[in-house]
């Protein structure tokens, strides 16, 4: 509904020009209408279309709310009258947009009806958001109205969305002033839609029990596609979260990582190292591994020892290296695929069927390999999201 403005005739209140205020009964009860809106229960008893004491007061005490030095009178195109009309209404909730997670994840912004700014902070107003309803609300007041989200508050929402198990549903969202604890207006409301079930962070095993929707794999090997949703961590919200590009994922369907995004988001690699696993490795540290190949001289029968890099090494050097190292963490990799080596176990997310998670022991997991070249480098140690 459009905002109209609260017409008076004349000035109620003491004084207005240097002359008594006329205090029309008509006037005087559209001012006893907006004060009963703007503090709510706390209003004091006015008597109807009557300016006495009382009615002084209370338009003196919501003059000392703006600041300044009140003089108990509404001036017909004064502040006080574009103050009580600004509160009486409801604020506006503008459209929710997705934004960075490091940034708020959502921008949740307001007007006032006419634009104008609220009262400072500590005057008994305060401001809040609800989600679904009045018992689900964050505090916000005396935050921008541009944003009321940010990194320090977003945990917050992410705490009510686990309360209500509204994972990737729309969810309503409305603005709420209050005066001394009471609501005295509620905006019309806006939707957002809210993120898919975040995860608990142990990926390695990988925990798929009580996490939500079952994770698959995220893109198309054939067409050399691939969008595997990584994890990015919330201030005062215990779970890692699913972000594409930074921002929140919505959508249920790409719940889940591709080769490389579950091996970096297990290792904890930046988001910004998952497009290539040379990189990939690089960000983590990694290092070279080297095998001590023993062969025999096919001239002299004698046993000679080779060092030989597995650095796009023939498979059969891999096989060996594993077959004598059973413990460790280790990245492996080929032109177009990567895993996780943990003691002697490979884990990854895989696009041939069945596809998504899978772990098996490594000798078994190489024992396709016939020609293709493999690159394994050693982790510093134990990847951050191992159990």
């Amino acid at each position: 509904m459009a905002f109209v403005r609260t017409m008076i005739l004349g000035a109620v209140g003491e004084k207005s020009a240097g002359k008594p205020a006329p205090n029309n009964p008509d006037d005087v009860r559209k001012i006893q209408a907006l004060l009963r809106k703007v503090f709510g229960p706390s209003t004091p008893a006015l008597k109807d279309g009557v300016y006495d004491a009382s009615m002084k007061d209370a338009i003196s005490d919501f003059q000392r709310v703006w600041g300044g030095q009140p003089d108990a009178t509404v001036d017909k195109h004064g502040h006080t009258l574009q103050h009580l009309d600004r509160l009486a209404n409801p604020l506006v909730l503008k459209l929710i947009t997705l934004q960075k997670v490091a940034n708020g994840g959502y921008v949740i912004a307001y007007n006032s009806c006419d634009g104008g700014s609220l009262p400072p902070a500590g005057n008994g107003y305060t401001l809040s958001l609800s989600f679904r309803d009045d018992q689900n609300t964050i505090d916000v007041t005396g935050r921008s109205f541009k944003g009321l989200l940010g990194k320090d508050n977003l945990g917050q929402v992410l705490t009510i969305f686990e309360k209500l198990a509204c994972w990737a549903t729309p969810v309503q969202c409305r603005i709420q002033l209050q005066y001394k604890g009471a609501t005295i207006s509620t905006s019309d409301p806006q939707t957002l839609n809210a993120p898919i079930q975040p995860h608990n962070g142990k990926m390695l095993p990988l925990d798929e029990a009580n996490n939500g929707p079952k994770l698959t794999y995220q893109g198309d090997a054939d067409a050399d596609q691939f969008y595997g949703r990584m994890f990015a961590e919330v201030a005062g919200y215990n779970k890692c979260v699913f972000i594409w590009g930074g921002n929140f994922e919505t959508n249920n369907t790409f719940r889940g990582f591709d080769c490389i995004t579950y091996a970096g988001t297990t290792c904890g690699a930046s988001t910004m190292h998952m497009a290539d696993s040379s990189d990939l490795a690089a960000s983590l540290g990694t290092t070279p591994v080297e095998l001590l190949h023993k062969a025999k001289d096919p001239k002299t029968g004698e046993e000679t020892s080779v060092k030989i890099q597995l650095e796009k090494a023939d498979p059969a050097y891999v096989k060996e290296f594993f077959a004598a190292t059973t413990t460790g963490y280790y990245l492996m990799f080929s032109s177009g695929h990567i895993v996780i080596v943990a003691n002697g176990e490979v884990h990854e997310f895989k696009a041939s069927t069945p596809s998504g998670y899978f772990h098996s022991p490594v000798a078994q997991w190489l024992e396709p390999y016939k020609t293709m070249k493999l690159t394994v480098r050693k982790l510093a140690g134990k990847p951050a999201r191992a159990t």
